[in-house]
């Protein structure tokens, strides 16, 4: 049965030409030849990115500004009050449709802003300039009580207003305020999922008593103090909180991102992910009694389980031969779609110098750019002189053996003559004895 096959290649490769060639291995791991040479041109890529769709979407707060892009790039917005802009916010991940949340904004005040988008190869486009206004802060309006022995108070009418899912989100932004009174509670994030609390316990005229959380760290601020915070202790600090002025007894806080919010954000967006998906590997190599000569190939059946059954999902496969101190010999990688059982061969091939000696076959299974599953497997490589040797001595043992067992055999054969002659003595000795009495009769 025929099947056809493909593998991507890195979408960013530089301009230039490129050579490969391709080798297939069937079930009962026969190899094909390899094929003809093919080579294809990449031309570089100088064209920046097409920006389309700008839009704004605001709160009294906040204001969301959204675009598209025809190729992968990344996302900045400029903003002020005045046409200069000289505010900045942005996400550095690559992507086509853009949004980017602006925080801490001033109710009814009217904002200029422009966007821009670079690509992998830093070609970079700015829209012009748009605007927006911000809406003002809507009060709920309470009714005053009705007069008169039966009328009750009046109940004060609810208003819905959309708030933003964390109070800073650095996900989204590298900075932000925050304005809190004793018993606050509000929430920040690094990942735009997980949620972290900072709670105002005490504030006096001159300082302000914080604890936050997940793990509790309790920081105690005067005004212009600022303090790193080190979230996840790993000994790198993730952001620092700044106590800016405290009036009537309101403290407002500024917060920055660090360059350890980075490390918290993907530790936690890899907890998530491996809350959802869960993944296993097994490796066995194919090669007989695991021993490989110098220039040959090891061939490894590879297994990748989806543990949790998440449905069909595309994994990295990274596989690699790697001697004892970790130093890579030779090493590939695969894309493949896994629904609940992968099961495959691939072969590295060893270099003629590589030294004899033990190696492992290891392979790490990715998903969502997170390392989910890791195994190896041990096999030996022998150079030639070392199989030659091994012959010759196998040879000189069963020579040895040979020798042994006919030197045994002829001792025996020689103990059994000795015994048949000292037998046919003893039977002629006794005839003569017997003719000898017959004669005297």
């Amino acid at each position: 049965m025929m099947q056809r096959k493909n593998i991507s290649l890195n979408k960013y490769l530089s301009g230039g030409t490129y050579y490969w060639y391709v080798q297939t291995i069937d079930t009962g791991l026969a190899k094909s030849n390899w094929s003809a040479g093919q080579s294809i041109v990449v031309g570089a890529d100088v064209t920046a990115p097409n920006i389309s769709g700008v839009s704004s979407a605001v709160t009294s707060s906040t204001a969301t500004i959204t675009w598209t892009t025809d190729e992968n790039s990344n996302s900045s917005v400029h903003y002020g009050i005045t046409n200069a802009t000289t505010s900045f916010s942005g996400i550095s991940g690559l992507r086509t449709i853009h949004s980017v949340t602006l925080s801490i904004l001033t109710a009814s005040t009217f904002y200029y802003y422009n966007v821009s988008s670079c690509d992998y190869w830093g070609n970079c486009n700015t829209s012009i300039q748009y605007n927006f206004t911000t809406s003002a802060v809507v009060v709920p309006p309470v009714n005053p009580p009705s007069g008169g022995g039966g009328g009750g108070g009046g109940i004060p009418k609810k208003t819905n207003q959309t708030l933003p899912e964390f109070d800073v989100d650095f996900s989204e932004v590298s900075s932000g305020s925050l304005q809190v009174k004793q018993g606050d509670v509000k929430t920040f994030s690094f990942n735009g999922e997980t949620t972290h609390k900072i709670s105002a316990t005490e504030i006096t005229v001159t300082s302000a008593k914080l604890i936050i959380e997940s793990e509790p760290i309790t920081a105690v601020l005067t005004i212009n103090e600022t303090k790193q915070i080190d979230i996840n202790s790993d000994g790198e600090n993730d952001f620092e909180i700044k106590l800016d002025s405290i009036t009537l007894g309101k403290a407002k806080l500024l917060l920055s991102k660090l360059s350890g919010a980075d490390i918290v954000a993907r530790e936690e967006t890899e907890e998530t992910a491996k809350k959802e998906a869960l993944f296993d590997v097994k490796i066995n190599i194919e090669n007989f009694l695991k021993v490989v000569k110098s220039g040959r190939d090891v061939i490894a059946q590879i297994e990748v389980l989806n543990v949790n059954n998440i449905g069909q999902v595309d994994v990295l496969v990274e596989y690699a031969v790697m001697d004892k101190e970790n130093n890579t010999i030779a090493e590939g990688s695969d894309t493949l779609a896994v629904e609940a059982v992968a099961s495959f061969v691939r072969s590295l091939t060893i270099h003629y110098n590589t030294p004899s000696g033990i190696y492992n076959f290891k392979v790490k299974i990715s998903y969502q750019d997170i390392v989910m599953a890791s195994g190896s497997s041990e096999f030996r490589v022998i150079r030639n002189y070392e199989i030659i040797i091994a012959v010759g001595i196998t040879a000189i043992i069963i020579i040895g053996i040979f020798f042994y067992l006919w030197t045994i055999k002829r001792k025996e054969e020689k103990d059994i003559g000795m015994l048949k002659r000292q037998i046919n003595k003893l039977k002629n000795k006794k005839r003569k004895k017997k003719y000898g009495r017959s004669k005297n009769r």
